[in-house]
């Protein structure tokens, strides 16, 4: 399946599977997708968060990863990524200058999910 899932969702999908119910406030990022795992959904999740040293956003075909800025050494700093999986699975093509609307909607996914914390 190419729905979008990450291994966090196991744990909802299978409590739904299993008619099992899980605690209030426990595994709070969990979310079902048992049609996925049983090939009845293609879609899956909008979006995973991801980290490798910062956190960054995946919808299966973009990936985006904010600027961070070095405050000791600013040529140091890293700019804003963003990548067309689809094409550039390698992420070698920063294509962030090209797409801004993508970048600001991914932003936004990003800072919801980090007021979340």
């Amino acid at each position: 399946s190419e729905a979008l899932m990450t291994q966090i969702d196991l744990y909802a999908s299978l409590a739904k599977l299993v008619d099992g119910k899980i605690e209030k406030g426990g595994a709070p990022d969990s979310q079902n997708h048992l049609k996925a795992l049983l090939g009845k959904d293609k879609k899956g999740r909008d979006y995973i968060i991801e980290s490798s040293g910062m956190l960054a956003v995946s919808t299966g075909e973009w990936k985006y990863i904010p600027q961070k800025i070095n405050k000791r050494n600013p040529k140091r700093s890293v700019p804003v990524q963003l990548y067309n999986l689809r094409k550039d699975i390698g992420e070698k093509h920063n294509v962030a200058a090209q797409n801004p609307k993508i970048v600001e909607k991914l932003d936004k996914y990003l800072k919801a999910e980090m007021a979340k914390k």
